[in-house]
């Protein structure tokens, strides 16, 4: 009997050893397997990441901790530059006293959320306060994919009307592009008053010619083109005065033939059909001479324009950055003058 019995459990642990060496070698189901504790954590993507600092933000803000809010959704910020956590991180910075900073994310905000987005008229409101707090430049940079740096910070890209928001007092702004060399600005901003501020960058060696003079010569396309501007005016100036005397003088001569060769408006009493016709002549000519007068005061501001140009770029700075880069002149125009505004940059 113990025989058979030790028999028995010799076989079937034989038995469970082949088995257990066959599913050692069968290759296991893909959908079965199971990391074990050493394998790489889970990484959700940016945007999850982003959401879920939000939802803690929002949670603090709640609670009224703003500045820890603040830090949460600069973090979520630097993962996604969103409407929506700009617009939390603005109202955040606008109640601790961040004002420039909470109208730059404000500022963001607005002009990427929807018109029916509940967001956008807190953030449009938030922004207002804020800017009463800062001043508002708007920047013209040429090139336009210029990037801009404030009081040292590092410089990023603009977009055409996005406008910067400063605490007020003097601010040092640097503006830098491959390939140009830099262009330094200072500028005095204002609690709540908005300012355009225009930086223009000067191309790397453009200056530059074979044999070492380093002079522009810009003065002589400014010369060229604003004497041509200034001769086509006077000429087309001088042309219209000549057709709109022409027909004052006809009117003049229909009068007198209708007047027996006197030219006075007795005629007009028997024959008013006829004074219309030298009424309307008349105005003709008017108009004629008053255009003529127009094209002759625009030649003359040209003219000097054209002078005044050229003698502040053929004399100016000889420095590397060149009297082109030093001198910025530009016609102006309105409704009522026209003009032209020179401007230098030290």
């Amino acid at each position: 009997m113990n025989q058979i019995t030790t028999t028995r459990l010799a076989l079937g642990l034989a038995l469970q050893l082949c088995s257990s060496a066959a599913l050692a070698q069968t290759k296991p189901d893909p959908d079965d397997f199971i990391q074990d504790a050493g394998a790489e954590p889970f990484i959700p993507s940016a945007s999850q990441e982003a959401d879920q600092l939000l939802a803690q933000a929002r949670k603090l803000q709640t609670a009224n901790k703003h500045p820890d809010a603040i830090a949460k959704l600069l973090e979520a910020f630097s993962l996604q530059e969103r409407a929506d956590i700009a617009s939390e991180l603005g109202h955040s910075e606008l109640l601790v006293g961040r004002y420039a900073l909470a109208a730059n994310h404000l500022a963001f905000a607005v002009a990427r959320l929807g018109a029916s987005d509940p967001m956008r008229s807190r953030a449009v409101k938030e922004l207002t306060e804020a800017r009463k707090r800062v001043g508002t430049i708007y920047l013209a940079l040429r090139p336009q994919n210029a990037q801009v740096g404030i009081d040292g910070s590092e410089t990023r890209a603009y977009a055409k009307d996005e406008p910067l928001h400063l605490m007020p007092g003097r601010h040092a702004i640097v503006a830098k592009l491959s390939g140009y060399e830099d262009a330094k600005l200072e500028v005095d901003a204002k609690a709540g008053i908005s300012q355009d501020v225009a930086i223009a960058l000067a191309q790397s060696g453009a200056t530059e010619v074979e044999d070492g003079d380093d002079r522009s010569y810009a003065w002589a396309w400014w010369l060229g083109i604003g004497s041509t501007l200034t001769v086509g005016s006077l000429v087309a100036g001088g042309v219209l005065l000549g057709q709109g005397n022409g027909k004052l003088a006809d009117a003049d001569n229909m009068l007198a033939t209708l007047n027996h060769n006197e030219v006075d408006d007795l005629a007009c009493q028997s024959n008013p059909m006829a004074c219309s016709s030298i009424d309307a002549e008349r105005a003709d000519g008017d108009a004629l001479l008053n255009a003529s007068t127009g094209l002759f005061i625009t030649g003359g501001v040209l003219a000097a324009g054209t002078v005044l140009g050229t003698i502040l770029l053929a004399t100016g700075d000889d420095s590397a950055q060149g009297p082109a880069a030093s001198w910025l002149i530009f016609p102006t125009f309105d409704t009522r003058n026209i003009g032209i505004t020179a401007s230098r940059r030290w």
